[in-house]
């Protein structure tokens, strides 16, 4: 390069490198301070700077220097992360990207990102800072997105595939009002029924703007139709359903095949360290709760649904007034355990009668929080004696 050095932040000439690692920056050349402690970096293809600051009120909102032509698809994602929604984005290839965190030594160490989940196979150069709440996706950091596949190439499918795929994950399938999903076992009084048949009509009903919303229709009331009324003796509320493919109705839950979320890996980590238990807890390969569910722990969310990427979006279109009335409903049992981790559980417990149950509260159990009195809590040996204390029998937490 014949252009003079740049000096870095502490007015020191800058190191000039070339990135060689295969990616959407192979090739270009960047200058970086030669000492550790000087954060400095510089494009200078793209004269793009970056000063980092210590203030937590500052605002990442540069671009990096990626070309245009890499941007890939979003939807309603914008680059400020300023704590605002964010959705998943698509790759050039239309797929769903791939969450990733920055592992190396550099000024954006620790940070999150987008990526095409196929790059290295598919030349896809699909890259994008992640902006918004990260607790809000945790779950899936390094968690590779299912995609279709044929023989001949990853991103190839036939047509009936794409309309198969298209019925599985979105939900835009033309309802009438006879096939609103209703849970076929949970006891509540004709207005919150009326209440939750019009909540779940507005949430599958979608004619002028179809957008995905998860779980599938058929799944929505999942929690309610695996645990029924009769048979509750645990009751561990969420907020609201994964923001991806995976959900299926029932809080912390996924499917066998699916990565365990971080979240769910705390609450087996509590399990396996909880000496009060008997017999021992051993972690499964798998994070499915059914065969909870089937002994009597209502894996309840607050909110029932969720638009794809979107945590927390359906909160306040009413389905909060219906899982209140299976609070409400649950009154007219007596000796139930309530495991409320974090705020927005806690929130619900002002509906609980605390006299006649027991309820255990504690942080969540997200990366985040679950060192503030989740883990070592051994909230599920007190919920275990609580049940034996009252005649009940207990949950056996390996039956997964």
């Amino acid at each position: 390069m014949d252009a003079a050095k740049p000096n870095c932040n502490c007015n020191k000439p800058a190191q000039v490198s070339t990135v060689k690692k295969d990616g959407p920056n192979h090739g270009r050349l960047f200058a970086t301070c030669t000492t550790r402690d000087c954060k400095y970096f510089e494009w200078l293809d793209g004269n793009k700077k970056m000063t980092p600051t210590s203030s937590s009120s500052s605002s990442n909102n540069f671009n990096f220097g990626l070309n245009s032509s890499s941007s890939g698809k979003v939807s309603s994602f914008s680059d400020q992360n300023d704590g605002s929604k964010s959705t998943i984005p698509k790759c050039q290839h239309n797929q769903d990207a791939m969450l990733l965190r920055v592992k190396k030594v550099r000024p954006n160490q620790g940070r999150l990102f987008w990526t095409c989940a196929n790059s290295q196979s598919d030349k896809c150069s699909f890259f994008s800072w992640f902006s918004g709440k990260e607790e809000d996706f945790e779950h899936l950091i390094g968690v590779k997105p299912t995609t279709l596949t044929t023989k001949e190439t990853s991103f190839e499918v036939t047509e009936s595939e794409k309309k198969r795929k298209l019925k599985d994950e979105t939900n835009q399938e033309d309802h009438s009002d006879d096939d609103t999903p209703e849970p076929s076992s949970v006891a509540v009084e004709e207005p919150q029924r009326k209440k939750m048949k019009e909540t779940s009509a507005d949430v599958v009903h979608y004619k002028e703007k179809p957008k995905q919303i998860f779980p599938k229709k058929e799944e929505i009331f999942s929690a309610l139709n695996a645990c029924s009324f009769d048979n509750v003796k645990v009751v561990i509320l969420g907020q609201d359903p994964y923001p991806q493919w995976y959900a299926h109705g029932m809080s912390f839950s996924v499917k066998k095949g699916i990565t365990t979320p971080k979240s769910l890996q705390n609450i087996y980590a509590e399990l396996e360290q909880d000496e009060n238990l008997t017999p021992r807890f051993t972690q499964p390969n798998h994070g499915y709760l059914m065969g909870w569910a089937q002994q009597g722990v209502l894996l309840l969310n607050a909110v029932l649904t969720v638009e794809s990427g979107k945590s927390n979006e359906h909160k306040g279109i009413g389905w909060e007034q219906f899982t209140d009335a299976i609070i409400n409903k649950l009154k007219e049992k007596k000796n139930i355990v309530y495991l409320l981790w974090g705020k927005d559980a806690q929130e619900k417990g002002s509906k609980i009668d605390r006299k006649n149950n027991l309820v255990i509260q504690t942080s969540h159990p997200s990366p985040f929080s679950a060192n503030k009195g989740f883990l070592g809590s051994k909230c599920f040996s007190k919920c275990n004696e609580y049940l034996t204390n009252n005649g009940l029998t207990t949950i056996n937490w390996n039956k997964l």
